[in-house]
Parts: structure tokens; C-alpha cells; sequence
């Protein structure tokens, strides 16, 4: 009898192990559940081989960025002109994150112009589903109606923040659910971009819009606006 008992209490434990498994690989954190999965999107799109990861990212001849960059695989132009929010000396500039988040959110670039896996140059060709418009973001170049991005974190070295400033000190950020700022090239200074409130590989369903935090009451606002 104990026997039976154990070997029925063994088959349990590995149900319920095979449950928790495959609660887990099909979690909310998964890119698989999200929009950014263009094969369970309503495009129309089809996916070589149904690959979750090729539109944005390819494991080689990754030749849409010079230099390479996330082994970046979607058609950008880099050097592409925004009108931000705003114009003071602050304002330095889109990291290359944000630029690759608006090759498809501004709507000029169709989000199936990508490369395929036949080899260095390889593609689909232009593509010819765009975004909707209700998902676009600097239509036209367009950024002044939108959270400013290109900004400097004011105050923030990556280390120490200065005390008076307006924006809370990014070293009281705790735990994995937290903004994420950008350090440019160019001046080593920490700016606002597209990544610091999204994460592309975030399900939608966890936060809403691929947000890093949850903003009920405002709390993603808060982490960085001191109010």
C-alpha cells in the first residue's frame, strides 16, 4: 500500500511539474504572447519558418546597421531627421534604441521590411504592411507631442545624481521593474529614450504597451518625475 501511495504521489509531483513548466514557457514575459510577434498579428504577415525573432534580429550577416548593432535585422535609416519636444541644450539627440523602436512606429518603413536567411544582403524587400496608425509614433518626423526623448537625465552621471533637481535620483530605482536610461556616444551622459519606460520583449499583457512598469496611479510616471 505505502508503495502505491508513493509512486501515485511521484506522478503527481511530475503533473504538476510538467504544469508549472509550461505555465512558464508561455509566461506573459515571453515575446511569443506580444504584438511583437508578427505571426500572431492580424498583418497578414508570414514569417519564414514562423520565426518569432527574424523581423527585428538575425543570427547573421546582420547588415542593416553599420556598425552592427543587436545583430539588428529590420530595414532603418539612421540618420533620419525628429522634431522633439523640445530645443534647448539638453536635447541631444535619439539613441539608436529609439531609432530602431521608430523604423517601424513612424509608419515610413513597412514593419515586414526585413532580411531573410539567404545569405549576406538577403531580403524580403520593401515590405508592405505598415503600422496602424493608431500604434504610430513620429508620423512624419514628429516627436513634439510625445514624451520627450533625446533628453538628458538631468542631474544623473550614472553614479551620483545632483541634489535640486527635478527628476528622482536613479540610484533609489530598485528591483527588475524599473526605468532604464541610455548613455550616448557622444557625451557619456545618460538620456530618455523609447527603452526607459518600454521593453520590446515585454509582454503587452503584463503592464500594457510593452511598459517597464505598471502605471496604475501613475507609478511609472513618478519613478522618474519628482511630484
Amino acid at each position: 500500500m505505502k508503495k502505491v501511495l508513493f509512486i501515485i504521489l511521484m506522478v503527481l509531483g511530475c503533473f504538476t511539474l510538467m504544469l508549472k513548466t509550461k505555465t512558464f514557457a508561455a509566461g506573459i514575459t515571453s515575446i511569443v504572447n506580444t504584438p511583437h510577434n508578427l505571426n500572431t498579428t492580424d498583418y497578414g504577415i508570414v514569417v519564414q519558418n514562423g520565426e518569432v525573432c527574424r523581423p527585428c534580429h538575425t543570427a547573421h550577416f546582420a547588415d542593416k546597421l553599420t556598425p552592427n548593432y543587436r545583430l539588428w535585422n529590420h530595414n532603418v535609416d539612421i540618420t533620419k531627421s525628429y522634431t522633439l519636444y523640445g530645443t534647448s541644450s539638453g536635447y541631444v539627440g535619439l539613441d539608436t534604441a529609439s531609432r530602431l523602436c521608430l523604423s517601424c512606429h513612424d509608419g515610413s518603413i513597412a514593419v515586414d521590411a526585413y532580411g531573410s536567411s539567404n545569405g549576406p544582403s538577403g531580403s524580403v524587400g520593401a515590405g508592405s504592411h505598415f503600422m496602424e496608425p493608431d500604434n504610430q509614433i513620429g508620423a512624419g518626423g514628429d516627436l513634439k507631442k510625445d514624451h520627450p526623448v533625446g533628453v538628458l537625465y538631468a542631474g544623473w552621471d550614472g553614479t551620483a545624481y545632483a541634489v535640486g533637481g527635478r527628476l528622482v535620483d536613479p540610484s533609489t530605482w530598485t528591483g527588475t521593474t524599473k526605468p532604464s536610461l541610455k548613455k550616448t556616444s557622444v557625451t557619456g551622459q545618460y538620456i530618455v529614450g523609447c527603452t526607459t519606460c518600454h521593453s520590446a520583449h515585454n509582454s503587452a499583457a503584463a503592464y500594457g504597451k510593452f511598459l517597464r512598469v505598471d502605471n496604475t496611479g501613475s507609478a511609472l510616471c513618478l519613478m522618474c518625475h519628482a511630484k
